[in-house]
């Protein structure tokens, strides 16, 4: 969702997850249902500070009422703990501030009350920093801010978050890519450098157009390996994080639009794996876009979407099937 709150609570009690109290926080309505964030609740949108809430919120609201809510930490969120662990002037973190992070590290900021210098304003604007070491001075006490106001925020996706998910024993959610090396469930990602694949590596699903059969067989290897644990049976990996010309929703510009996730299940006509897309909001549109998420149900996998941009072939539906019931997730998706 990258900081776009009111798409996502929109979304979240479409979908029975969670409903707006009077004061607008989040409760849970889920019961004993998973929901699962794939990452990059940051950097983007223009409700950081609400978004964190939350989905912090929720965790423990979920966990008291016997549901999960399970947050995958993506490159966003570990680019935004690297910069506020540096000392009291950051000398490093560009690549943070300027994927989002400055406009986010702002936001947060004065959602607490913080009088955002001007300079700052006008280099959220700014493809790239010209010269970080300018700014550094009045970013430090916007990161101090930070520090101290969302201690127990920070806290969250230091410790609750996760890089990789397995949910009901079939469905494997990474932020960015599947940890092909992986030899068992247990020890998919251990290593510092399979932490950063998992939330950072692109290549593996763009050769999807250009080697179909070449990731079907990594996939099918991956999963002959991971299947020999007791109860689990990978039918589905879920992931986002790499935009893709090929998948594009009508309507959006080359290159501008987001995702949220992305299914690979099997595919009737050809066993596994098949490819499904949902869509995020580009930061083009900011109240709203084509945000979506996935539901198992007993019904099977349908994706559901918020609010829909008007494309070339019409507005997309509120729901659409994806799939068959799947018996890993009988009466209610757990």
């Amino acid at each position: 969702m990258q900081g776009n709150g009111d798409p996502l609570f929109d979304l979240l009690e479409r979908t029975g997850y969670a409903r707006r109290d009077a004061d607008g926080a989040m409760a849970w309505t889920g019961r004993d249902r998973v929901l699962l964030f794939l990452g990059d609740l940051v950097d983007g949108g223009t409700q950081p500070a609400e978004v964190l809430a939350a989905v912090t919120s929720l965790h423990g609201q979920a966990r008291r009422a016997g549901g999960r809510v399970v947050v995958l930490r993506g490159n966003h969120e570990m680019m935004l703990l690297g910069a506020l662990a540096m000392g009291a002037v950051p000398t490093s973190g560009e690549k943070w501030f300027t994927e989002g992070g400055l406009d986010t590290l702002a936001r947060l900021a004065a959602a607490r009350g913080a009088m955002i210098p001007d300079d700052i304003v006008s280099a959220c604007f700014a493809p790239r920093l010209a010269d970080f070491a300018e700014l550094a001075p009045k970013v430090a006490p916007l990161l101090e801010l930070v520090r101290g106001e969302y201690e127990d925020v920070l806290a969250f996706l230091e410790v609750e978050t996760v890089s990789a998910a397995l949910v009901n024993g079939c469905v494997l959610a990474v932020h960015a890519a599947p940890n092909f090396g992986a030899q068992r469930v247990a020890t998919f990602v251990e290593t510092e450098a399979e932490i950063i694949e998992v939330a950072w590596a692109r290549a593996w699903v763009r050769v999807w157009p250009l080697d179909a059969a070449g990731l079907a067989a990594r996939l099918a290897a991956l999963k002959s390996r991971l299947d020999t644990e007791d109860g689990v049976c990978v039918r589905h990996i879920i992931f986002g994080h790499t935009p893709q010309d090929e998948l594009m929703a009508p309507g959006f510009q080359k290159g501008r639009q987001y995702r949220v996730g992305r299914l690979i299940a099997p595919d009737p006509a050809s066993g596994v794996p098949g490819l499904y897309n949902l869509l995020t909001v580009p930061r083009e549109i900011a109240p709203g876009g084509a945000l979506g998420g996935l539901c198992f149900d007993a019904d099977g996998v349908a994706a559901v979407y918020g609010r829909s941009p008007v494309g070339d072939d019409g507005r997309w539906p509120e729901r659409e099937a994806l799939g068959d019931a799947d018996p890993a997730f009988p009466g209610g998706g757990r």
